[in-house]
Order: C-alpha cells, then sequence, then structure tokens
C-alpha cells in the first residue's frame, strides 16, 4: 500500500484515470483487512493523497470525498491498532484543513500586486 501511495503521488497526472479505483480499492481493505501493517499502508495511501492532491482532491475525488472522511473517521474511533488511529486521526486532519482552505475565499486576491507595486514605486 506504501508503494502504491508513493508511486501515486509521484505520478499524479498520470494515475488520475486511475484514482477511484484506488480509493475503493484502498476503503475496501480498510473495512474488510484486519492484517494492522495493511490497514496502516491504506491510511498512509490516503494520507498521501491529500499531501499531494491538496486542493485538486475536491476536483477529481469529488464523489469519493465523504466516503474517504467517514471511513478514516471510522478507523479513528474504532480501529484496534493505536497506531492506525493515530494516522487516521492525523489524515483526518489534512483533509479538514485542505477543505477549510477550499471552501474560504482568499482575502483580496489584489493584496500581492498592490504591497509590490507599492514597494517598486519606493524603490524606484
Amino acid at each position: 500500500m506504501s508503494v502504491l501511495a508513493t508511486i501515486t503521488a509521484m505520478l499524479r497526472l498520470a494515475s488520475r484515470p486511475f484514482l477511484s479505483d484506488v480509493v475503493e480499492a484502498t476503503s475496501q481493505a480498510l473495512i474488510l483487512e484486519k492484517d494492522p501493517e495493511v490497514r496502516r499502508g491504506a491510511v498512509f495511501l490516503f494520507a498521501r493523497l491529500f499531501e499531494s492532491f491538496e486542493m485538486e482532491l475536491f476536483t477529481t475525488l469529488a464523489l469519493d470525498v465523504r466516503k474517504i472522511y467517514r471511513t478514516l473517521k471510522w478507523i479513528a474511533t474504532e480501529d484496534e491498532d493505536p497506531v492506525t488511529q493515530f494516522h487516521a486521526t492525523s489524515a483526518i486532519a489534512e483533509l479538514v484543513r485542505i477543505a477549510r482552505d477550499f471552501l474560504t475565499p482568499a482575502e483580496d486576491p489584489y493584496d500581492f500586486l498592490k504591497i509590490q507595486s507599492t514597494t517598486n514605486l519606493r524603490l524606484g
């Protein structure tokens, strides 16, 4: 699972057509698999997807985000392995941060230009 996470992160554009399948297989592994190592790898894969895709997550995996969140929430509260619970909680926190950034509009997008033009005038 961790190798798949690394490959998916490295090949962002190339992995898009298969991303939904990867999410489905990973969710099924979390639900059905009992081996803690496999479960840790699956949670790691979700965390890497969040890191790699950031804002694109909501356009690329729009229909899967809720499913991922619910699965991770269940893992964070119900899993027997404390390491898997910790990683699921961390992945949820990352997903919440990305969602907050996605839904919160930026302040004034032209602030940067105003500051830069003022600085240029002073230096010139």
